[in-house]
């Protein structure tokens, strides 16, 4: 996309705008808020799980609710309200939590929860009264219960082990606070990095899951810690009574056990093969793995990709409890009858068609939400972006390419499974991950070549580096007609100017969105908005403002709800597009394409 000439300007009054989220193509089902019994409940984001009695219980973090799950699958919000963030104590139907994590039950069904957003452990007692028992912490992720009543929490804020003994008293058990890092040793000598699943085996022996520093640490009832293995992202773990581990590993999507000589075993899922299949073993699928408990003999799965509670015996068998994930496919059709496997970007032509790259396809919707695949068929779809000529400019794994409206492809710059950072004419060019491209009004493709913290320009087809920051991660890229090329850095949570001579300039920054976004577009007025992997909602940054501010969707609430468009969610909006006519398109991680359009304005003044 082409940017104006000005980025921000003085105003005086602008247009107060109403938007509202609608489906284009791609299924409805997905994340959300509601009850009901299998497929037909909807979690948002959902963190852990613990079994007690008749039910399992969920902390569903991005509906601020604590759900219960019966053996047959029947959900109910048990306490706080759906959607309904906040801080209150009293009966469980109108306390209100704050993006709940970390969920354990005891003998008697009392439940204890690490309320993250409001920084404290609550507890809920089998008759529904809800209090608080510990507060101050700092973002508490997931907590268990020692035999003596002493609850130990990873207090993932200041990279700690905390406990809480029976009387209140709260205390650092492993790590200091504020100081992260992988060093093993005795009590405060210890550090971690964001500490997030935690058990307790029979002994008293603490352990810890770290996905950042992927490792599982062993905390003793000494407080030595030692790292136990190396493996993936852990994000949490348990401990069977028999002693055995079980790993949830978020970035291979796999279900492991230790093994005695502290190496992972497969449980179940494929390795790095996300999806959403019931099956035994390596063929069972997973998306967005979570917490992971013990209801008996079996374990208790939750996915916040999937927005699902699964079932997985120790032989590898899962099933779905509750809740569904979208399907997904590259199958053609209308609206809600289309399929896609993964939209890595999109474009929009003059006469409104959108383009979506789906993994090795392209693929183009109507407006009325046909939807079909175009031929030829690539080694990997990125970044999509049209020409002034009408030609489409797609990035394909280390290769520049260009489309014509007739279908024929060529290939314009680099070359296919060669990565490298190298200046040059054509196929001699070397780019190492394009992950946007953007075309000025004179046709200079412009490339945000991230791995290599490079602004990379194409004339023709002669590859040139404009500008090069080590520490850049440069993530979406557009271009005004002074051939100003601006992106957001990942690693630098800001948007940059890069002009001609390569001189970088900040214009507008938010330390909040630090290696959140990676999706940026702009409008014909001025309006820059924002979308990420990583979040679930999409910021704008108006015209004479330097404010990123919340556009649509709900930070930690993922879901597929249309409607207004804050009251909307979304799942992962990591690609944005804006048309000539205003219309913003959103590639969903609920495997769709979403439109936001403008309904009714009306005035407002700014100072």
């Amino acid at each position: 996309m082409r940017l104006a000439l000005c980025l921000f300007f003085a105003a005086t009054s602008a247009v107060a705008q109403v938007w509202e989220t609608r489906w284009l193509a791609g299924p409805r089902t997905g994340g959300g808020y509601a009850d009901g019994t299998g497929a037909a409940a909807k979690f948002s984001g959902p963190w852990n799980a613990a079994a007690c009695a008749d039910a399992i219980y969920v902390a569903d973090r991005g509906n601020h609710a604590i759900r219960r799950v019966t053996r047959e699958g029947v959900v109910t919000t048990y306490a706080g309200a759906l959607t309904a963030r906040g801080y209150e104590n009293g009966d469980r139907t109108s306390a209100r939590f704050n993006l709940p994590s970390g969920i354990v039950a005891d003998a008697q069904c009392n439940l204890f929860i690490t309320d993250s957003g409001n920084n404290a452990i609550r507890k809920i007692s089998p008759d529904g009264d809800v209090t608080t028992i510990a507060t101050g912490l700092s973002n508490p992720i997931d907590l268990v219960l020692a035999g003596n009543g002493t609850i130990y929490f990873t207090n993932a804020g200041n990279h700690t082990i905390g406990g809480v003994t029976p009387d209140g008293n709260v205390f650092v058990h492993a790590g200091t606070a504020g100081q992260f890092g992988r060093t093993d040793g005795n009590g405060a000598a210890a550090r971690f990095n964001t500490p997030q699943g935690i058990t307790i085996d029979a002994s008293g022996n603490l352990y810890v899951a770290e996905q950042i520093n992927q490792t599982i640490r062993k905390i003793s009832p000494s407080r030595d810690v030692t790292t136990l293995l190396r493996s993936g992202y852990p994000v949490d773990v348990v401990a069977a009574p028999d002693g055995t581990l079980f790993v949830s590993n978020r970035s291979e999507l796999l279900v492991q056990r230790v093994t005695s000589n502290n190496t992972l075993a497969l449980v179940a899922g494929g390795s790095s093969k996300f999806g959403f299949v019931d099956a035994t073993g390596a063929d069972a699928r997973f998306d967005g793995l979570r917490g992971i408990a013990l209801d008996g003999e079996n374990l208790v799965l939750v996915e916040d990709g999937n927005n699902a509670i699964r079932i997985v015996s120790q032989a590898g068998e899962v099933h779905t409890l509750a809740g569904t994930a979208p399907p997904t496919g590259k199958v053609d059709g209308i609206g809600a009858d289309v399929r896609f496997t993964v939209t890595s970007d999109i474009a929009v032509d003059a006469d409104g068609f959108v383009y979506v790259g789906d993994t090795t396809a392209i693929r183009r919707i109507a407006r009325d939400g046909t939807t079909t695949t175009l031929a030829p068929t690539f080694s990997g779809v990125g970044s999509l972006t049209f020409a002034p000529s009408g030609d489409l400019i797609i990035a394909d794994g280390t290769t520049i390419r260009r489309m014509t409206r007739d279908g024929v492809v060529t290939t314009i710059a680099g070359a296919p499974n060669s990565p490298g950072s190298a200046d040059g004419i054509g196929s001699a060019a070397r780019f190492q991950s394009v992950l946007n491209l953007a075309v000025g009004h004179d046709g200079t493709i412009y490339v945000a070549d991230a791995i290599n913290g490079a602004v990379r320009k194409i004339v023709g087809d002669v590859v040139t580096t404009v500008n090069k920051t080590p520490s850049a991660l440069p993530m979406g890229i557009d271009v005004d007609d002074e051939g100003n090329a601006y992106y957001w850095d990942e690693n630098n949570p800001a948007i940059f100017r890069v002009a001609p001579d390569g001189t970088r300039t900040e214009i507008v920054r938010d330390d909040r969105l630090y290696t959140l976004i990676s999706a940026m577009t702009r409008a014909a007025d001025g309006t820059i908005y924002l979308g990420g992997g990583r979040i679930h909602s999409i910021y704008v940054i108006q015209p004479g403002s330097n404010k990123i501010e919340l556009f649509a969707g709900g930070d930690e609430s993922p879901g597929n709800q249309n409607g207004n468009a804050l009251a909307a969610r979304f799942r992962s909006p990591s690609t944005l597009e804006i048309a000539a006519d205003g219309r913003l398109y959103v590639g969903d991680g609920n495997r769709g394409v979403r439109v936001l359009v403008r309904l009714r304005t009306r005035a407002a003044r700014h100072p």
